[in-house]
Parts: C-alpha cells; sequence; structure tokens
C-alpha cells in the first residue's frame, strides 16, 4: 500500500507538470532583418564585399518556457569580389532546425542560446569577360546562435539574434555570422 501511495503521488505530480508544459506551449512565426558577415581573405583582390543584408523567416513551438524547437529560412546575402578581369558572386542560403534553450531574465525580457543543422546551400556566379560559369554546393552543417527576445505584449516580441553556420562551396568554405533583429508573434 505504501509503494501504491508513493506511485500515486508521483503520477500527480507528473501530471501538473505536464499540464503546465501545455499550458505555456505556444506556436510562434517570425522574421527579421539584418547583415550577413562572410569570413573571406579579401587580400590581392581588386574590389572585394564581406558583408551583405540578409533576412530569415522563422517558426517554432515552446515546449516549455526553458525550451522550443525552432525551423528557419535564412538568405545570407551575396558577396562579390573581382581580382584583376575575373569577378565572383556567392550567395548562399540555409534551412535550419534547432533547440532553442531560453532563461527568461524578467518578465518581460528572455535570453536563448540554440543549436541546430542547417541544410546550407552555397552558389559561386563567376566571369573572365565574356566566358561566365556558376556552380553550387549542399551541405549539412551545424547552426548556433544566441539572441535575446523583450515580450511588448503576451503574444508579440521583438527579437535580436546572432547566428553562425559554415557555408561550403566549391574548394573552399567559411564561416557566415548573421546579426539580425525583428519580430515574432506566438499563437
Amino acid at each position: 500500500m505504501f509503494n501504491n501511495k508513493k506511485i500515486a503521488v508521483a503520477v500527480l505530480m507528473a501530471t501538473g507538470i505536464l499540464a503546465s508544459a501545455g499550458a505555456s506551449a505556444q506556436s510562434y512565426v517570425g522574421a527579421s532583418v539584418g547583415q550577413s558577415k562572410w569570413a573571406v581573405d579579401c587580400s590581392g583582390a581588386t574590389s572585394c564585399s564581406d558583408t551583405d543584408t540578409a533576412y530569415k523567416v522563422f517558426g517554432g513551438y515552446n515546449f516549455s518556457q526553458n525550451l522550443a524547437v525552432e525551423a528557419t529560412y535564412s538568405s545570407l546575402g551575396t558577396i562579390n569580389a573581382t581580382v584583376g578581369t575575373i569577378s565572383a558572386d556567392i550567395k548562399a542560403s540555409s534551412f535550419d532546425v534547432a533547440a532553442m534553450f531560453k532563461a527568461p531574465v524578467s518578465k518581460d525580457w528572455v535570453l536563448f542560446a540554440k543549436l541546430g543543422v542547417g541544410a546550407v546551400k552555397g552558389e559561386v556566379d563567376a566571369s573572365m569577360g565574356s566566358v561566365s560559369g556558376s556552380t553550387t554546393k549542399n551541405a549539412t552543417q551545424a547552426v548556433a546562435g544566441v539572441g535575446a527576445i523583450y515580450n511588448v505584449g503576451q503574444d508579440f516580441g521583438i527579437r535580436a539574434d546572432i547566428d553562425t553556420r559554415k557555408v561550403d562551396l566549391v574548394g573552399s568554405s567559411g564561416n557566415v555570422t548573421n546579426v539580425s533583429i525583428g519580430a515574432q508573434v506566438s499563437f
């Protein structure tokens, strides 16, 4: 009988925990815009850019106030370089799925870290005079990020993120870091 009481108490406690997790569970969607910074070596280039405008759209599900899963599509922008008569435009995009670990620091502020995996597409369009060509490389890469959410209301928040991932190109690779600000709506 004593063991049955312990089991009954454990079941009641687990039911309460699951019910409170279900009560705080929310789906959310959002978008943000910012700047991508590519880790490229521009030495020897006649002209070279290593930053561009980047944007992302995302959606996720909060399992609790501390844990969520998020899917994101990111356009990481286009950079270009010219060396003599050779010019190249390099762009990348990524579809990511990540676990988000959240730490509410006040009623309105939440800090987060995320870690996941992304399907990253790197594209190069190059030309030398009248000759041109392009190549695309797809790779699965780790994605990591940190950020903060300021909850303006119960269902609306302003969000700032820093994300990084590796982009593979034919013959080389490098990290792209995206700094962005946007908004999210919970429902």
